[in-house]
């Protein structure tokens, strides 16, 4: 960013399918901006950057936070760590840590908050967005998603609406996925879609054995 002059940047992995102009949805945001979800158990300590807005400035600083981490607050880290070896939970320290800890000492919007009716998918695999239980799942175990209005929507069950999805997120082996989302005939019968999910996630297991 900085050999090409880039004061601002949108950053997505390549798992996320944009579904929006993002110059259109971020039009408003000034600061930095992670996916840090409000919902979060003792030391999940996640803030995940499948897609993240960087401000040069606070990306820098990011850095340097990082850095220092490392070299001189290593046992912020270990006190994550241990607790996992603990209690033999799966996970333990990596970039969403510290992702995570950086967030919550600077001003670092959250992407997973329902903003001017539209909002960042974290996982289209899970209930929780930014709260437990967030948003209404399909039969397939996926979010339950609408094409209305000229968008792909997710039913919100703490607003009780339809909210407009800028990206969804297929994480893990809903990578396979994608195409279905980005098929517009898929997109817009959500019954026959979720049926070849099944067989889709089915086909899966059966390989697996």
């Amino acid at each position: 960013m900085i050999s090409q002059k880039i004061e601002r940047a949108f950053v997505c992995e390549n798992d996320v399918l944009l579904l929006r102009n993002i110059n259109d949805v971020l039009t408003n945001t000034n600061k930095s901006a992670l996916c840090t979800p409000e919902a979060q158990n003792k030391y999940d300590w996640c803030s995940s950057g499948h897609c993240a807005y960087w401000v040069l400035e606070d990306l820098i600083q990011f850095c340097d936070f990082a850095i220092d981490v490392y070299r001189n607050k290593i046992s912020r880290l270990e006190e994550k760590w241990n607790y996992h070896q603990d209690q033999s939970l799966p996970g333990g320290v990596c970039d969403m840590t510290l992702f995570y800890l950086f967030a919550q000492e600077h001003k670092i919007e959250n992407l997973l908050a329902v903003k001017d009716g539209s909002v960042f998918d974290d996982n289209v695999s899970t209930s929780t967005n930014n709260s437990e239980n967030e948003y209404k799942m399909d039969y397939s175990r996926i979010k339950s998603i609408r094409y209305q209005n000229g968008g792909l929507h997710a039913y919100n069950n703490i607003r009780e609406e339809w909210i407009r999805l800028n990206v969804i997120h297929f994480s893990g082996t809903a990578k396979r996925l994608i195409w279905l989302f980005e098929s517009s005939f898929f997109s817009k019968s959500p019954n026959l879609r979720n049926a070849v999910v099944l067989l889709l996630k089915l086909g899966y297991k059966v390989m697996q054995k």
